[in-house]
């Protein structure tokens, strides 16, 4: 199999975990790729432009009969980080699409976007917000993955929903979960998401990232 899509180290863990590492890849580097790579050697030291952030004493709650689910804390933490990415690099945020598991999520985030101090100098209303499933077929440069569920995989533990999602990015693709606690449970399935976390981590593109509390027109994103 061969991708004009991802190159790079994408490419390689998209081969690795979803394709028995058969995908060869044929894309030239993107210049977005290169400045998602300066950004993280500048912000955590690293080279990548792979990475999963683990976001600990974050909550997610269900809403409604549906048991959709949402994560306000994880939510205001992604937008802290794709606001100082983007100001450090000038990336527009029509490059960048956010997802979630769930709907009641997007509906989050949306709000979240319209009420932001941010909304008007940024112009973060650019930036698409989708479910994985409604996402299906389509992709973008940079894709910001949050998993929402703050205590299990929840709707990621289904590999197929898994590669929808990581095989949507063509740049970049940044991953948020509270592994901290999701970690501590047993795997539903053979361990794919544990396995992959596992490889993340291994080549150092595994990072804490200190959640953000609460909207503050002078804050920026905090790291530990």
């Amino acid at each position: 199999m061969t991708t004009r899509r991802q190159g790079g180290l994408p490419a390689e863990f998209l081969s690795t975990f979803f394709y028995d590492g058969k995908m060869k890849s044929m894309a030239p580097k993107r210049q977005t790729t290169s400045q998602i790579e300066d950004y993280m050697q500048q912000r955590f030291k690293v080279n990548t432009s792979l990475a999963f952030f683990d976001v600990p004493d974050t909550n997610s709650y269900t809403s409604g009969a549906s048991c959709s689910k949402s994560n306000d804390t994880e939510n205001e933490t992604i937008l802290d980080l794709a606001i100082d990415l983007h100001s450090k690099t000038k990336i527009g945020f029509d490059n960048f699409v956010w997802l979630t598991p769930y709907d009641a999520n997007v509906r989050a985030i949306e709000r979240l976007i319209e009420t932001h101090p941010y909304v008007k100098g940024y112009s973060i209303s650019a930036m698409k917000v989708s479910t994985i499933d409604g996402f299906q077929g389509e992709q973008a440069e940079i894709i910001l993955l949050g998993t929402t569920n703050s205590y299990t995989l929840g709707f990621m533990h289904e590999i197929r929903r898994q590669c929808v999602a990581f095989t949507r990015l063509r740049s970049a693709m940044l991953v948020f979960q509270n592994w901290s606690d999701v970690s501590k449970r047993k795997p539903r399935d053979d361990g794919h998401w544990w396995k992959m976390v596992a490889w993340l981590q291994a080549h150092k593109f595994f990072f804490e990232l200190k959640p953000s509390r609460g909207q503050d027109e002078g804050r920026r994103i905090r790291y530990r």
